[in-house]
């Protein structure tokens, strides 16, 4: 294995200190000697801390030798800093093989703070990939909706323009505390409100839904609302644009719930209760009960709902690390040295 390239996390744009942090990279920031030795599918890649020798997990979602681009995130294992940059050595060597998604530094241990993690990637016709190992994710047809080349700071996205576009995760979320959060970009309003997000059969017996309220002619704010009283939350923005990138975050940790728009908190509602209807599904561009009414006309990104209500400097670390990932870390190369000295240690 080779070293070849250094990824240093600037620590102005850390919140705060994180613990076990995923970092995103996007791999068309990597150095002319990552390209030049990483194998196509980018299987070959081990990163470690900047002894070279700890190894971290990371999940290679695409790696294109053809077109030099790519994702990757990592988990970084202990403290992220905020007060001094965090170093990455990312290694390669053209040949190895990728790690099974159950072993220690595979894919499944990156997102253990998650219980759904999609990248809104395809693997076949009619499913899109779960990270965490934990669940699958189905489409509402085989084609729609379509993953798509997208603006959003990730590169694929799924497209969602009918009342008919959606996806279901198997699993229940059955979670006393939560954090739903996806890249939303929207291209056109409904005839009510549009959900990314959402878990709630029916108007009167409750649930827990991310939602942007509001129909065409109407002002658009996002909220996450939960229970049978619709106890909910507010967005700082309170009329969103068209075409445009959104982070969107909601949480519940017992007693208070939290959104977020591009990293920045909104209103804070006080609700001491549980989340009602447990054995529905979550789901993602649709609405169980009212799949005609409410829907999503747009597309969505990075879908990730977590067992517990993430904090509000990991969510603006998230937003900083995704919405410009080239400014969130500086890259180096690697010397004739450091090469020398990797393949002693391997």
């Amino acid at each position: 294995m080779s070293l070849v390239a250094t990824l240093n996390v600037l620590n102005t744009k850390v919140a705060a200190d994180q613990t076990d942090f995923i970092v995103y990279v996007d791999l068309a920031d990597m150095p002319a000697l990552f390209w030049s030795t990483v194998a196509n599918g980018g299987g070959d890649i081990r990163c470690y801390k900047s002894d070279g020798t700890t190894e971290l997990a990371r999940e290679v979602v695409t790696c294109d030798t053809a077109t030099d681009t790519g994702e990757m995130h990592i988990k970084y294992a202990g403290t992220l800093s905020s007060s001094v940059d965090t170093e990455i050595q990312i290694h390669a060597d053209g040949t190895s093989s990728e790690p099974a998604v159950t072993a220690t530094y595979g894919r499944n241990n990156v997102w253990t703070a998650y219980t759904m993690v999609s990248h809104m990637y395809d693997l076949t016709t009619s499913t899109v990939q779960d990270s965490t190992g934990s669940t699958t994710l189905t489409k509402a047809t085989a084609s729609n909706p379509n993953e798509i080349t997208t603006t959003t700071p990730f590169r694929t996205s799924q497209s969602y323009q009918t009342q008919g576009d959606y996806i279901v995760p198997a699993a229940y979320f059955n979670h006393a505390n939560i954090t739903y959060q996806a890249w939303v970009r929207w291209n056109a309003w409904t005839s009510t409100a549009s959900y990314p997000l959402a878990k709630r059969s029916s108007s009167s017996n409750g649930g827990v839904e991310l939602k942007c309220s509001g129909a065409t002619g109407d002002t658009h704010g996002i909220t996450l609302r939960i229970s049978s009283t619709w106890q909910g939350a507010t967005g700082p923005n309170t009329d969103i644009n068209l075409d445009t990138n959104y982070h969107v975050v909601g949480t519940y940790d017992g007693t208070s719930i939290y959104v977020y728009e591009d990293g920045v908190q909104g209103t804070v509602s006080s609700y001491s209760g549980t989340i009602p209807n447990l054995n529905i599904k979550t789901w993602i561009g649709g609405h169980v009960g009212y799949p005609s009414l409410y829907y999503t006309q747009g597309s969505i990104g990075e879908a990730r709902v977590s067992p517990s209500a993430l904090s509000a400097s990991w969510i603006e670390t998230e937003y900083n690390n995704q919405s410009s990932a080239s400014t969130f870390y500086s890259l180096g190369g690697a010397t004739a040295s450091d090469n020398a000295l990797a393949m002693c240690n391997f």
